[in-house]
């Protein structure tokens, strides 16, 4: 008997669900408890999804209240004192539901940033008044009619709002809604030149549900600030003359190609966005040159001539190229901001071309698609003011250190470790991204603490906070 009970094992301590896995398991379920939601609350973390869950409680809701952001597009009804509850949270996504109450509406008014309501099919006069007082944005994708009454109520969201839904408007609500920043009417098949006139007082109309347009309605739509007709798959040369005179910017996506004489038309000190483009002619290279900003993304090989002339552009996109020449990398440089994020790889000469600094005018640098890079190409591109890099899956130490002196920000969230070493030079960088991190040790969590502008995993921030707070 003597020393029984003695040199017992303690019991490990059991180890808390971090909130991924938490969030899993409701996601699996479609249930919560308040335990789970105590831990999510006070994770410290920025918001979360929970589409999954397709059941709450009013405690439930008033402890997630507390998180910034909230997706609970699984829920199909809510009580009225949820909705208060969560009228707290800044950024609401409620797309499950497809009827909200008046006394709900007035609640889910107060979401500050933004409320995604797309599944509710139909709202009241009431209801437009209140979610009218969301600040910044409103999505309402899932009416199809509104009244004018509506219209005139919802033309106080200032900043954005969301009516896809919509498949016709009447005159007095497009001379309503006009009123609001940005404005999304995308299911929208046709519109009146009275009514073109009246939306495009608006900063930026979206109407990518127009697949045609006239020439006294092209004429009309120029009057806007930024106009999206991405539906369109043709156009006449008048048509693009028009639409030439936009404020600030035009995206025309819908298109494969265009002529000679729509590019010369579209050659201004705009935005364009024609990511449908395949091809292009030198000539059209040369007008388009003219642009503040091109997007064309659909473009899958291009002559060096072209380059040369698309490097006048400030901000450039070609995401649909997987290979450029040395002669084309050397052009590239002279672009301010450059998305190239088709490419897989490149050569020593043009990562020179595009990050020396005495050759290079680039000051935001997108290379998404590379999987690998030289330790000397780490060095070369490091002189890019902002670089991201979030295909790469694995980088060495020197690179880490190379990469380190990077003036703004890095971004390498396609990294699922690093060793101590590399945090600790990577903590010098001013804006660094790690999303892709699965798991840190504690050196490396006091090495990133130092930091001040930090994105990684929401389950790995508490450990960092740790150190952060001592």
């Amino acid at each position: 008997m003597c020393g029984c009970g003695q040199g017992q094992p303690t019991p490990p301590t059991p180890v808390p669900p971090t909130p991924r896995e938490i969030i899993r398991e409701v996601n699996v379920k479609g249930k919560i408890t308040d335990a789970q939601t105590e831990r999510l609350a006070g994770a410290g973390e920025k918001g979360f999804d929970l589409s999954g869950l397709t059941t709450i409680t009013d405690t439930q809701a008033e402890i997630l209240s507390e998180v910034k952001e909230l997706e609970l597009n699984g829920l199909t009804s809510i009580s009225d004192e949820q909705a208060e509850s969560l009228s707290k949270v800044e950024v609401l996504c409620l797309n499950g539901l497809n009827s909200i109450s008046d006394e709900q509406a007035e609640s889910l008014s107060k979401v500050k940033i933004c409320l995604m309501l797309s599944g509710v099919t139909s709202v009241t006069d009431e209801q437009a008044k209140s979610l009218s007082r969301v600040w910044l944005r409103l999505q309402l994708n899932g009416l199809t009619f509104i009244t004018d009454a509506q219209a005139e109520s919802l033309s106080k969201v200032k900043q954005w709002l969301e009516l896809n839904g919509l498949t016709s408007i009447s005159d007095v609500q497009a001379e309503s809604l006009c009123k609001v920043k940005c404005l999304e009417l995308n299911a929208l098949t046709s519109i009146s030149d009275a009514q073109a006139e009246s939306l495009c007082k608006a900063e930026k109309i979206s109407l990518n549900g127009l697949t045609s347009i006239s020439d006294t309605l092209a004429e009309s739509l120029c009057k806007a600030k930024q106009l999206e007709l991405n539906g369109l798959t043709s156009i006449s040369d008048e048509q693009v003359e028009s639409l030439s005179k936009v404020g600030l910017s035009l995206s025309l996506s819908g298109l494969t190609s265009i002529t000679d004489e729509q590019a010369k038309s579209l050659s201004k000190d705009f935005h364009l966005y024609l990511d449908g483009l395949t091809s292009i002619t030198d000539v059209q290279a040369q007008s388009l040159s003219q642009l503040n900003s091109l997007r064309l993304s659909s473009l899958t090989s291009i002559t060096d001539a072209q380059v040369k002339s698309l490097s006048k552009v400030h901000s450039l996109v070609l995401n649909g190229l997987t290979f450029i020449t040395d002669a084309q990398a050397e052009s590239l440089s002279k672009v301010g901001w450059l998305e190239l994020n088709g490419l897989t790889s490149i050569s020593d000469k043009q990562a020179e071309s595009l990050g020396a600094e005495s050759l290079s005018k680039i000051e935001q640098l997108f290379l998404n698609g590379l999987t690998s890079i030289s330790d000397e190409q780490a060095e070369i591109l490091s002189k890019v003011g902002w670089l991201e890099l979030n295909a790469l899956t694995l980088i060495t130490d020197e690179q880490a250190e190379s990469l380190s002196k990077v003036d703004y920000l890095l971004a390498l969230n396609g990294l699922t470790s690093i060793t101590d070493e590399q945090a600790e030079s990577l903590s010098n960088v001013f804006q660094l991204r790690l999303n892709g991190l699965k798991d840190i040790t504690h050196a490396q969590a006091e090495s990133l603490s130092k930091m001040t502008h930090l994105e990684v995993d929401e389950d790995l921030q508490p450990l960092i906070d740790k150190f952060k707070n001592e």
